[in-house]
């Protein structure tokens, strides 16, 4: 059994409506997943792309049934989960899928279901290289936007 194929047994011990399944250039995790994260319930159908080179790569997430529109936090056909060194960060902590869909995934699914519920963005990040720039200015408790780029 390879490690892919390991986690994904991990997962579905937690997400039992996800399943697996292979082509050539990835592992696809796809189904239904449900959760209760800080008070907010909700479920979404999702589709976790796991590339050949995994953990190296970080796996991507996109929603199918179409409730999150594409205009939010997107970047292309994938979720902007958060900023790119954030991922990072939070991914290398425990490089396994449980993690990923726990910090990440569910995180970015329960900020959408708040927004729709409740119409307030505040507790959102700014997108594209703003969202980075605040990200490092928050970091490092730095107030100057040319001062961080510097760094």
């Amino acid at each position: 059994m390879n490690l892919v194929e390991r986690q994904f047994l991990e997962l579905r011990k937690k997400y039992q409506y996800l399943y697996k399944r292979n082509d050539q250039a990835s592992t696809i995790i796809a189904g239904t997943i449900f959760f209760d994260y800080s008070n907010i319930k909700d479920e979404y159908d999702i589709e976790i792309n796991v590339s050949t080179n995994y953990p190296r790569t970080i796996p991507s997430v996109c929603e199918t049934k179409g409730k999150i529109p594409k205009d939010w936090h997107h970047n292309g056909k994938y979720f902007c989960l958060e900023t790119p060194f954030r991922v990072w960060e939070i991914f290398r902590k425990q490089e396994t899928l449980l993690n990923f869909v726990d910090n990440l995934v569910v995180p970015c699914l329960a900020s959408y279901s708040y927004f729709k519920n409740t119409g307030d963005s505040s507790k959102e990040h700014a997108h594209a290289a703003r969202g980075v720039l605040d990200d490092y200015k928050k970091r490092f408790n730095i107030k100057d936007d040319l001062l961080t780029f510097k760094l």
